[in-house]
Order: C-alpha cells, then structure tokens, then sequence
C-alpha cells in the first residue's frame, strides 16, 4: 500500500497517522463510503480493515461491512449506540 497521499483519488484527500494506518476523508462523500473506495481502488479484503470512530458521526462508518471500534474515549452518545447495536 502506497501511503503517499498524492497517490490517492484526485478527490480523497488523506494522511498517514502511523505507518500502518490511514486516516480518510473524501470531498465528495462520507467516512463509509471513502472506506469502501480506498479499499476498492487498493484491492484490499474486508477481514484487513476495521473503522475506528469517537463521536455520532462515525456510526454509519463503524456500521458497514468492516470490523468496527468504538474507541474508549468516544463520545457518551456514540457509546449508547454501540451498546444499541451490541444488543441487537
């Protein structure tokens, strides 16, 4: 995997937060989604990625396909959610 943001999509814009991982946001649509792109356009499986989030506008990401953590700092209403989900 090429980290080198300039690499990415014309309308991804990124950058590296550790070597390993990758932090994602697109211009033109929403956390889940530019997860699904990178991992799209890069070949990777969804048993290699997980979602982190921390607040209420992460639980439609951290709802996908992929692997999901909710960080133990994350905000009281996204902790609620996560237990909402956990329950079902």
């Amino acid at each position: 995997l090429d980290l080198n943001p300039a690499s990415l999509h014309p309308h991804t814009s990124a950058h590296p937060a550790r070597w390993q991982y990758l932090d994602v946001v697109s211009a033109q649509a929403g956390k889940l989604e530019s997860l699904e792109r990178v991992r799209s356009d890069y070949g990777v499986p969804v048993d290699r990625t997980v979602a982190c989030g921390d607040s209420g506008n992460d639980t439609l990401m951290l709802s996908g396909r992929n692997r999901a953590i909710v960080v133990g700092n994350a905000q009281p209403a996204l902790m609620q959610w996560a237990r909402g989900e956990m329950a079902k």
